[in-house]
């Protein structure tokens, strides 16, 4: 059976780009895009809309780790590597929309990380 391809958009703080992708959905690629050996997938209201959210589970015990989520105060949320979805009925990841890829890209910003002393990109949240 052929994996299933979903539409995503890559927050790879890592390296500071921002790229729409089209990734099958396979536990291997999750983990090669996001760079990572631990995944956890978390809800987060992004503009006027909650998103399924992809991020390393580990991400806050690694050396010097890379703020890619903030709240409205600037206080990270999430670090490292993100990847963004929507979900189904039955808790599935699927496509996001082109509406969708707008509304989250519209939503990153680019942050100073005065401690790190690296620029990058970060996605706002409404928490």
């Amino acid at each position: 059976m052929a994996e299933r391809v979903l539409r995503t958009i890559l927050l790879d703080a890592v390296n500071g780009m921002v790229s729409v992708l089209k990734v099958e959905d396979s536990l291997e690629m999750f983990y090669h895009h996001l760079n990572c050996d631990c995944i956890d997938i978390v809800q987060r209201k992004i503009g006027n809309k909650v998103y399924e959210v992809m991020c390393d589970q580990e991400g806050l015990h690694k050396c010097s780790p890379i703020p890619s989520a903030l709240d409205k105060n600037l206080h990270p949320q999430l670090v490292g590597n993100l990847m963004f979805f929507n979900s189904n009925d039955e808790g599935d990841l699927v496509s996001l929309s082109e509406a969708d890829v707008i509304s989250i890209i519209a939503e990153i910003k680019v942050f100073m990380d005065v401690e790190g002393g690296q620029i990058h990109p970060c996605v706002m949240l409404d928490v």
